[in-house]
């Protein structure tokens, strides 16, 4: 099974952190979308995350939306966990 896990932040939400984690350690192939300019980007490697960079804004969202459909394209997840309302807004 492959996921895609969209993170607003690489400096906080150290919760998704573990919920990769765990799914890496059953067998979940696992890619994460999320800014690179945090110190949270080596420990989603650590744990076995592929990363892509994706940075989420309103000023740019026809950006952002480009720059998530061109991931989806390349991963083609079977799910896409998203629990920041800004992440939700852009993936729908």
């Amino acid at each position: 099974m492959r996921v895609l896990q969209l993170i607003k932040t690489s400096f906080g939400a150290g919760w998704a952190l573990r919920h990769v984690k765990e799914l890496v350690k059953y067998g979940v192939e696992v890619h994460v979308a999320l800014p690179v300019d945090g110190p949270l980007v080596k420990k989603y490697e650590e744990v076995g995350a592929y990363v892509h960079e994706l940075n989420y804004s309103l000023k740019n969202i026809l950006g952002t939306i480009k720059g998530l459909r061109k991931i989806v394209a390349q991963v083609q997840p079977d799910i896409i966990h998203s629990h920041f309302v800004l992440t939700t807004l852009i993936m729908r």
